[in-house]
């Protein structure tokens, strides 16, 4: 078997091996002995392992890439509001093992013109805070924490300031 060859490969050879195999066996069976004829099934049904085996490989690996394309999509499509990037499409572009697009814009202007619009989609009242949102939210959280942390019952009254 040659290294660095894709599942498909291997069962295209597979394949091509096993119809040889039958090929020859079907020519030649009727000058075969018994021995000869049971050596040829035997050859024969190695073939119809081997393809089999390919085929499972294929199978496995087409299943590997899908998982693989499918965890990226489900990552890009979990990305609300400011957390979603151009550079997101290129990843699922590369999982599924396409080429990147070449980004060359010509016209700034218009690319500007688009470029607005999909800010005007993006920041039309959704539910979900920018970076910047949930950082300060850290922020006043984690103060908040210390200060039970530092009270001597551990207890602070609830919906206390922060």
């Amino acid at each position: 078997m040659m290294p660095n060859r894709t599942a498909r490969e291997r069962v295209e050879e597979a394949i091509r091996e096993y119809s040889a195999e039958c090929a020859s066996f079907a020519r030649e069976a009727d000058g075969y002995t018994d021995a000869k004829r049971v050596h040829g099934l035997n050859i024969i049904g190695e073939c119809k392992a081997a393809v089999v085996a390919a085929i499972d490989a294929l199978v496995a690996e087409v299943r590997e890439e899908h998982d693989n394309v499918l965890a990226v999509v489900r990552d890009v499509h979990a990305q609300r509001g400011d957390d979603v990037c151009w550079l997101d499409i290129d990843r699922i572009f590369t999982a599924a093992g396409l080429p990147v697009p070449d980004r060359a814009v010509g016209d700034k202007t218009a690319m500007l013109a688009n470029c607005r619009r999909f800010i005007d989609v993006m920041c039309s009242g959704g539910e979900w805070k920018t970076y910047a949102d949930l950082e300060a939210e850290i922020v006043k959280l984690k103060a908040r924490v210390r200060r039970i942390e530092n009270t001597p019952t551990g207890n602070e009254r609830i919906g206390g300031g922060s």
